[in-house]
C-alpha cells in the first residue's frame, strides 16, 4: 500500500504516468459525495470479479480509489469530498467482460485499466454508451 500511495503521489506531482497530474476516474465536476453511476458500476464490478475469480484485481481498484481520493483532496487543498467517477471501474468491467478497449469508439482513456496496466489509449465515457448499443 505504501508503494501504491507513493506512485499515485508521483502521478499527482506530474512525475509519473503521462505527467498530466491526474488520476483518471477520480473527481467529478458536479458530483462530490458520489457519482451514482460509479456506485452502480462498482457493485457490478465487485460481483463480477467474485464470479470470475478476479477479487484481487477488484481489491486493487478499491484500494486505489480510497488512497487516490485522499491524495487528490490533499493536493487540491480542498475540504470538499472527492469521489470516483463513472470511468473509474469501467476499464475493469471491460476486462471482466472480455471487451477490449480497442473495440470501443472513443477518444479519452480506459481509466484505471490504462493507468495501472497501460493496456490502451482509449477511454471509457462514450464507450460505455456505445457498449450498450453494440453489445445487444
Amino acid at each position: 500500500e505504501d508503494a501504491l500511495r507513493e506512485y499515485l503521489q508521483k502521478i499527482l506531482d506530474k512525475q509519473a504516468f503521462d505527467n498530466a497530474g491526474l488520476i483518471y476516474g477520480i473527481g467529478h465536476a458536479v458530483y462530490t459525495l458520489s457519482d451514482p453511476r460509479e456506485v452502480i458500476l462498482k457493485e457490478y464490478a465487485k460481483r463480477l470479479s467474485e464470479e470470475k475469480g478476479f477479487v484481487k484485481e477488484f481489491e486493487l481498484y478499491d484500494r486505489v480509489e480510497r488512497i487516490a481520493k485522499e491524495l487528490v483532496s490533499k493536493s487540491r487543498h480542498t475540504l470538499k469530498p472527492i469521489c470516483a467517477n463513472v470511468d473509474f471501474y469501467s476499464g475493469l468491467l471491460y476486462s471482466l467482460l472480455d471487451i477490449p478497449c480497442e473495440c470501443l469508439e472513443y477518444r479519452s482513456r480506459c481509466s484505471l485499466r490504462y493507468l495501472l496496466f497501460r493496456v490502451s489509449q482509449d477511454g471509457a465515457h462514450t464507450g460505455w454508451k456505445n457498449l450498450s448499443i453494440r453489445a445487444r
